[in-house]
């Protein structure tokens, strides 16, 4: 009998054991959920704080880009209106070339009052308000940031003979009249004479 008591003795005690080793589990797979919920919503905050960071910076970059973007709207409608000057009075595209620099200058403005969402806002009402117009002030837009664009590059690059491919080549490649007697030597059908 002091063996069965043993073995129920023991199977007692394993089944505590074995009660206790679930109980502990269940406890440190709480606590393992509780720690990662927390270390989820931790990177969650730290996600979200480093994407305002992010949107912050790329804010104050383009605020910074639209004020020097603002003096080159500025400039440009100068030269504009100094074309426009130039040209004839009563020409349509005299009246373009102006129109382009009133845009230019009030597009400016926006830039500096209300930043790149104003100025972007007030491109949108334009062309809604009369597409034609804008299509032809972007079009002016085009072709006098073309001609600023050429005549910066002309001004930085080298004079263009400097640059210039002369006419004949100075390679000629080696005659080898060895070739064109071997060739002489042949007959027509491929044999040796």
């Amino acid at each position: 009998m002091t063996g069965d008591g043993t073995s129920a003795k023991v199977e007692e005690r394993m089944g505590q054991v074995a009660s206790t080793s679930r109980e502990a589990a269940a406890n440190v797979g709480g606590t393992v959920q509780a720690e990662a919920k927390d270390i989820a919503r931790q990177a969650k905050t730290q996600a979200e704080s480093a994407m305002h960071q992010m949107i912050d910076d790329v804010r104050g970059q383009a605020e910074g880009q639209a004020a020097k973007l603002a003096e080159t709207m500025h400039s440009a409608s100068g030269q504009l209106r100094s074309m426009a000057e130039a040209g004839e009075q009563a020409s349509v595209a005299t009246t373009l070339v102006r129109e382009g620099a009133n845009v230019a200058e009030r597009l400016a403005g926006k830039l500096e009052d209300g930043g790149i969402e104003g100025a972007l806002a007030e491109v949108r009402a334009f062309a809604r308000r009369s597409p034609g117009v804008f299509l032809l002030g972007a079009a002016t837009a085009g072709v006098v940031t073309g001609r600023l664009v050429r005549n910066f590059s002309a001004q930085s690059s080298p004079p263009s003979s400097a640059m210039a491919v002369p006419a004949e080549p100075d390679f000629a490649p080696p005659l080898d009249l060895g070739a064109a007697e071997s060739i002489e030597r042949t007959s027509p059908n491929g044999y040796d004479q």
